[in-house]
């Protein structure tokens, strides 16, 4: 089963009870429900799931609070073009900004980037390092 799919089922019983309910409270056929959590929601057509993911209050890449002015998008395509380190390092800069973004302090370093300090003083030297990785992990890859 797909992620996807997952998640659904997990959102229709949490927020709903049963697919039954679901399907009442929001005229699509249960049948048309069942076929797509039985087959998964990745061979249901496009429209559908946007449709089915909204109802459920399900964030997608497409919605305008999250993709402004399609950044979200391309930033996704250029993670695609990472490594797993690269990955790695990238995953560890976004769990600093949610802090940072939380008000709550920073745990220090950043090991990803050879433990240098994480304070607010150098974050535009942050992004510049991460630029730099993601240039060179974009590099790497079109040579490979």
């Amino acid at each position: 089963m797909d992620n996807l799919t997952d998640i659904i089922k997990k959102e229709i019983k949490n927020k709903y009870g049963s697919v039954r309910q679901f399907s009442e409270a929001t005229g699509i056929s249960r049948g048309t429900l069942n076929t797509a959590l039985y087959r998964g929601f990745g061979s249901s057509s496009f429209d559908f799931v946007i449709k089915v993911c909204k109802l459920l209050g399900i964030k997608q890449i497409f919605d305008d609070e999250i993709n402004q002015a399609g950044s979200f998008y391309d930033t996704v395509k250029q993670l695609e073009l990472l490594d797993t380190q690269g990955l790695a390092r990238v995953e560890e800069v976004i769990s600093e900004e949610i802090k940072r973004c939380e008000n709550k302090k920073p745990e220090g370093t950043i090991r990803g980037f050879s433990g240098m300090g994480r304070t607010d003083e150098n974050d535009e030297h942050l992004k510049e390092l991460i630029r730099e990785v993601l240039e060179e992990q974009i590099s790497l890859n079109k040579k490979v």
